[in-house]
């Protein structure tokens, strides 16, 4: 499932794919131990237009988090070693 993030002055925000749906989901700092509000939306368009109204993120803020990172790194890997030996 695919993760991105965001960080404030003050606050730190997920994007997390699920089987459901979007979460986006507020915390009150880049812990991510207690979450201050959350919301479950149909599509990554949709999460990506509320996070814009409600907290004004632009689009091109999100980026994936270092766990996204790593496993998009590791299936590419795995693909060229498939392919290229």
């Amino acid at each position: 499932m695919r993760k991105f993030f965001y960080q404030s002055q003050t606050n730190y925000y997920t994007l997390e794919e699920d089987s459901v749906g979007w979460y986006l989901i507020k915390y009150s700092d880049s812990s991510r131990k207690k979450s201050i509000q959350d919301q479950l939306l149909d599509s990554y368009e949709d999460t990506i237009d509320v996070a814009q109204e409600d907290f004004s993120i632009p689009k091109e803020n999100w980026q994936p988090t270092p766990e996204e990172t790593a496993e998009y790194e590791r299936k590419m890997k795995e693909q060229r070693e498939k392919y290229y030996g």
